[in-house]
């Protein structure tokens, strides 16, 4: 396992207050080529409807910054992570909206005893299915105006696929877990975990649809993720990576 000493960017008055300040953890994943194409979803039935046309999520690359969508990292809590102290939260209902023939977001974190609801935002019945785990499965229609909520009771050892059982290229990722350090990468390519706890190495996960990210470049020098995993020792304040270069041929899945 790669373990990642990030740079500390802090002013002299955070310093100050260092003991009781908390880390930030911050990325941005690039993709170490060309940028691929959206691929328009094939074969859609004819009379579909749809207000928009309709792209594969299966992998989207900023055309400009060649910024890698939907990267999700997130602490790993399993066994032989370290163990840190887990805020309390309260509760929240996470939306799942489903319109156009897809669901918002692509991917969803959401926590232990929160709520997710699927929320049909058009005139169109859908049947989600997502596979969890340890939560019940849950295959079920849902027509128009009529959302569906069920509890999230367990976390989840992996993000979890959403598929819709009436239109097969719908797909989307639930990601269940005990605590909230978690983010997902937006069209830029870059995400920021807030609140993680300084002065301690601990160990991230990463996950992407397309592929396994476990071999990058960063700053330049070629890295192995084990596992798609990482450590970072994090200090008070920002902990920037900079940029995380990844290959073609991880994300060609």
């Amino acid at each position: 396992m790669n373990r990642i000493t990030a740079v500390l960017v802090v002013s002299l008055l955070v310093a100050k207050f260092a003991a009781a300040e908390t880390a930030t953890l911050k990325m941005r994943f690039v993709f170490d080529g060309d940028p691929p194409p959206r691929k328009p979803i094939n074969g859609l039935p004819a009379g579909l409807g749809a207000a928009a046309p309709i792209e594969s999520e299966h992998l989207i690359v900023g055309p400009k910054t060649k910024g890698i969508k939907n990267v999700v990292v997130y602490l790993s809590t399993g066994r032989g992570a370290a163990e840190i102290e887990i805020p309390t939260s309260k509760p929240q209902t996470r939306t799942m909206s489903m319109a156009n023939f897809r669901f918002d977001p692509h991917v969803l974190i959401a926590h232990t005893g929160d709520t997710l609801e699927l929320a049909p935002k058009d005139q169109v019945t859908y049947a989600p299915n997502i596979m969890f785990f340890k939560n019940p499965a849950s295959g079920l229609y849902v027509p128009p105006g009529k959302p569906h909520r069920f509890s999230l009771r367990f976390d989840e050892p992996a993000p979890v696929p959403v598929n819709c059982n009436v239109h097969s290229w719908m797909r989307a990722y639930v990601v269940v877990l005990n605590h909230p350090f978690a983010a997902v990468s937006d069209a830029e390519g870059e995400l920021t975990i807030s609140g993680l706890p300084p002065g301690r190495t601990l160990a991230f996960r990463v996950f992407h649809e397309a592929g396994r990210v476990s071999k990058v470049k960063l700053a330049g020098v070629e890295t192995e993720w084990s596992r798609q995993r990482f450590e970072v020792d994090l200090v008070p304040g920002l902990n920037d990576l900079g940029e995380i270069h990844v290959s073609p041929e991880m994300l060609a899945r």
